[in-house]
């Protein structure tokens, strides 16, 4: 019988204990010893309610630099601390950089929760193969206003893990030629550190700030990245983040309200002056989409969607339209 090791402590289990070597290294671990991780805690409770969930969204990647705008006072945490800029225009930018720390898995399958014979089979015969297996748990469990219960949480098979997408990319070009099929996911270690600056048109001037630094405003904020126009940019309603990310650069995403999120994807994804049936059915499509995939996509990396298509167009949560 396959023991599985359960602990609310999720990041101690994810990055303790284990090594990261070629895979010819990798020596069999017994079944007994397979680490279980819900990898979010919150996988752990019975339910969460689905008006209440907000959602994180990565909106820039990799920017030199970023400006925002707006034509109300700026709220802006960082520390534990609050401070309100005037409104107006602003540059961020960093020093000091230390990049964000990743490792990178291969997964080899993915189960439902229900098929624990077909996951135990599984983990079985890699193992005998001469790979450690780790089963991270994705997805969440929700309960609508009615009372209904949608569970989206699956298993996801690590066979192994490296500590760049180099050695990533080879291991499974190998495992290709021996015909195993995984998928590359990155998993975010440790936040970067850096002092963050930010300065007004106006000459003004606030850092060194830590990150994460977190904007938000009454009205929208207008956000671009290096030398974007922010006449023409997007607007976010919700709070707005700064970070650092893996390449040493500004990485920043949007937290707002699910419903705000959708608000902004049917209109990104198709004109407004189209018919009202079609939206209906464009909004449909997408809240089921959305649903489905919450906690699973970039989960890992630390944000729950982009907005790219790879996982669904989105112009900011100021672009909602009335209809």
């Amino acid at each position: 019988m396959l023991h599985l090791r359960k602990t609310s402590r999720l990041i101690p289990v994810l990055l303790s204990g284990m090594c990261i070597v070629a895979l010819t290294c990798l020596g069999p671990t017994p079944l007994s010893r397979v680490y279980y991780s819900e990898y979010d805690a919150r996988t752990a409770r019975a339910s969460e309610k689905l008006s209440q969930q907000s959602v994180r969204i990565e909106i820039i990647e990799g920017a030199a630099e970023a400006r925002f705008y707006s034509a109300r006072s700026i709220a802006l945490r960082s520390s534990g601390r609050d401070h309100r800029l005037p409104p107006g225009e602003y540059r961020v930018h960093a020093r000091n950089i230390v990049p964000a720390k990743q490792r990178f898995h291969l997964f080899g399958k993915a189960f439902d929760l229900s098929e624990k014979d077909e996951q135990y089979r599984y983990i079985a015969s890699i193992q005998r193969d001469g790979f450690h297996a780790r089963v991270v748990q994705m997805g969440r469990r929700y309960a609508t206003v009615s009372g209904t219960v949608l569970d989206s949480r699956v298993n996801w098979i690590s066979i192994a893990r490296f500590a760049t997408r180099e050695e990533a990319e080879k291991a499974k070009q190998k495992l290709e030629s021996r015909q195993i099929w995984t998928w590359l996911q990155a998993e975010l270690l440790q936040t970067g550190r850096a002092a963050l600056y930010i300065s007004g048109a106006s000459g003004e001037s606030y850092g060194p700030l830590s990150p994460p630094l977190s904007l938000s405003s009454v009205g929208a904020l207008s956000l671009s990245a290096d030398a974007g126009s922010i006449e023409s940019a997007p607007a976010y309603v919700g709070d707005v983040e700064f970070s650092i990310g893996p390449e040493g650069r500004l990485s920043v995403h949007e937290v707002v309200a699910l419903e705000t999120y959708l608000g902004g994807v049917v209109p990104a994804e198709m004109p407004s002056l189209w018919p009202l049936e079609a939206l209906k059915a464009q909004a449909v499509a997408a809240r089921s989409e959305v649903l489905a995939s919450l906690g699973t996509k970039h989960r890992l990396e630390g944000f729950d969607f982009c907005d790219f298509d790879h996982c669904r167009a989105y112009n900011g949560s100021h672009s909602a339209h009335e209809r």
